[in-house]
């Protein structure tokens, strides 16, 4: 580590960070999700942010954030990727650690990573953190001759009225999922309805004599790096009694047409690694992988 000097981010570096940005998505790949700006974090409250320097040419060579809200802690930073391997990573994550417990009284620390990869998960699992969840981000270009599927059920477009039928459902697809606890409903509602990227028109609740048993919620936003917006599938599920009957299918293939005919060139979405039988849906509807993200957290000793 006698290679680097290590102090606060300045204004002055947002331009090399931009640099060190781009370098590591172009080895790990884009972030679906974006994740927050260095200019927004250096004005934040409760925020700290440190970077290494090269001492031979002055140029950034790792950041490091972390934010404390409450009782949390969320951290993130990034390594160039011809500096890794070199513990800078490990130099990130205790700095972020110590820095938590001078912004508050901290009991969980969090890194959501929107580009994670092996070299992570070890970093991660040997600091100490536990995995919360690993998400596959797939992709579908809309330009390319789009399935043609059926829906089983009718269906109506999400709105004050029927938004409850949504969380009805929500609530009984992934009840059995490990860990799942449902937020109250008027906050989930909520939650959609003030998001500016969420398309209520295309998104969608499927009923069998009145009763809601599969839902898609659909949006469009633009890619982090820029470029055309993409559209979004935020969740999708279907009622225990109801799957195998071609109730997804038919809810993402009509979410597929109407983005196709707008002009959108790309359909993208999150599935849960340990969710196999989405996975296979979203492949034979022909979603390809892109990338991975995921969330690790550890308590805090008292």
């Amino acid at each position: 580590m006698e290679a680097y000097t290590w102090r606060a981010v300045q204004a002055a570096d947002l331009a090399a960070l931009a640099d060190l940005d781009r370098a590591c998505r172009a080895a790990d790949g884009p972030a679906s999700v974006p994740e927050p700006a260095y200019a927004t974090l250096l004005t934040a409250p409760a925020t700290a942010l440190i970077c290494a320097v090269r001492r031979d040419t002055a140029a950034p060579v790792a950041v490091g954030w972390v934010q404390v809200e409450g009782a949390q802690a969320r951290s993130g930073g990034r390594v160039q990727p011809d500096q890794r391997r070199k513990r800078l990573g490990t130099a990130v994550l205790r700095w972020a650690e110590a820095q938590a417990g001078t912004l508050g009284e901290v009991r969980r620390l969090i890194i959501r990573n929107e580009a994670f990869s092996d070299g992570s998960a070890a970093l991660y699992a040997q600091a100490g953190y536990s995995c919360d969840f690993v998400e596959q981000w797939m992709q579908r270009d809309l330009r390319a001759a789009l399935p043609t599927v059926t829906q089983p059920l009718p269906t109506v477009p999400w709105s004050a009225a029927t938004a409850p039928q949504f969380f009805a459902v929500y609530r009984a697809a992934f009840q059995t999922r490990p860990g799942f606890v449902a937020p109250p409903a008027a906050e989930w509602i909520r939650d959609y309805a003030d998001d500016p990227e969420f398309r209520p028109d295309l998104s969608l609740v499927a009923l069998a004599a009145d009763a809601p048993v599969g839902f898609v919620t659909a949006g469009v936003l633009p890619p982090p790096d820029g470029g055309p917006s993409l559209g979004w599938v935020s969740q999708v599920g279907v009622a225990p009694a109801w799957r195998g009957r071609g109730v997804a299918a038919g809810l993402l293939v009509a979410v597929m047409t109407a983005f196709a005919r707008e002009g959108l060139a790309d359909l993208g979405l999150h599935v849960n690694t340990n969710n196999g039988n989405a996975g296979a849906l979203y492949t034979r509807l022909g979603f390809q992988p892109v990338g991975r993200r995921a969330k690790y957290a550890k308590a805090v000793r008292g």
